[in-house]
């Protein structure tokens, strides 16, 4: 009991036993901190009618949505949470513009929070670039896309940038810190029990889906490592069966694909140095809707078509825009429902599909 006075404030910890105080969100807007802001509507030219109708209607539903890019310089003091990442303004609730984007309630918002933080470091500013880190698709999306966006608007690189330790953990993370443009930027990397006082502490939002941060981690990742431009790999990127969406027929399908020389790929068993050549070397890549794919940007400015199977009731739209911002072919196919995270894909269509776009 004395240690958990001893490291809490006495009448924060008592009010909190007591009145079970809960963080909340904060109503404080975002206007009034803005550097800029602005809103483009990159996607309108790729309303489409040229595919399935299911897949139309999926991808035109979203194709008018506005998207953001803002910087916001938030001058008022902070405490950056380690494991999350959201920021507490000096009332102790959660500024709603430090989450993700449109993220509301999915980030947890635990009421002990700020009572048993238990360690505090003191910033003067920070860029607070938290989320996004560990999965392959935001990294490249939103994490290069922030850092882009930083660069090109000459943000002072002395200013630290915030990111969790864990990230550290990732090899694509790893091997991006060995690249030149990491090395412009100060990464500060918060541990789990540690939290972040800063002042003076920023957050961005880079436009989403276009080509710039996708040509940029290209440019970023894929220099000094030799690969054979002349080469025409033809690849199927399957799923591990514990990130789900898995074909439940597969067996059946990889007869077909190994007809018709694919390769039948698992990115999580390879290297991230050999995703960025079997990429770079593919005319054709074939696969089950899932962050694998972001690894088309290898192939930019060479020719190639994706081919995105996708389960009936699960259709996004991201790879679509990708593909075409980044002037590759495009098919993409459905199946059956998802079912306890698998749905079955007919071999005669991806026959008739095979046939076409070999």
């Amino acid at each position: 009991m004395f240690k958990i006075l001893f490291r809490n404030h006495l009448i924060k910890y008592l009010k909190f036993k007591i009145l079970k105080k809960t963080i909340k969100a904060s109503c404080e807007k975002p206007t009034s901190f803005y550097l800029f802001f602005r809103m483009a509507f990159p996607f309108e030219k790729y309303n489409t009618d040229k595919y399935q109708i299911i897949i139309n209607d999926k991808f035109n539903a979203v194709s008018k949505s506005g998207e953001l890019e803002y910087l916001i310089k938030y001058d008022l003091g902070v405490i950056i949470e380690p494991n999350f990442g959201y920021a507490l303004n000096n009332k102790s609730d959660i500024l709603l513009f430090s989450l993700p984007y449109g993220d509301t309630l999915g980030t947890p918002f635990p009421n002990y929070i700020y009572y048993k933080r238990k360690k505090i470091i003191h910033l003067n500013q920070g860029v607070s670039i938290y989320y996004n880190w560990f999965n392959y698709w935001h990294f490249h999306n939103d994490v290069i896309g922030q850092l882009y966006l930083l660069d090109k608007e000459n943000f002072p690189k002395e200013i630290p940038i915030i990111v969790p330790e864990r990230a550290l953990n990732l090899e694509y993370v790893k091997f991006f810190l060995t690249t030149d443009f990491s090395k412009k930027f100060r990464f500060l990397f918060q541990k789990s029990f540690e939290y972040y006082s800063v002042k003076e502490v920023y957050f961005c939002k880079s436009i989403p889906n276009i080509s710039n941060q996708f040509v940029l981690s290209k440019a970023i990742f894929q220099r000094n490592i030799a690969f054979d431009k002349n080469k025409r790999r033809k690849i199927f990127l399957t799923r591990h069966s514990q990130r789900g969406r898995i074909i439940s027929n597969l067996k059946e399908l990889e007869s077909l694909l190994i007809q018709n020389s694919f390769q039948i790929i698992d990115a999580d068993e390879i290297s991230f140095k050999e995703q960025i050549i079997l990429f770079s070397e593919s005319i054709i890549i074939c696969g089950i809707h899932g962050a694998g794919l972001t690894n088309m940007l290898f192939r930019h400015d060479e020719k190639c078509t994706i081919i995105e199977i996708f389960p009936e009731d699960f259709i996004p739209v991201h790879y679509y825009w990708l593909a075409m911002e980044l002037g590759f072919d495009y098919i993409p196919t459905y199946g059956s429902k998802l079912l306890n995270g698998e749905f079955s894909y007919p071999l005669d269509q991806l026959k008739n599909i095979l046939s076409s776009s070999l």
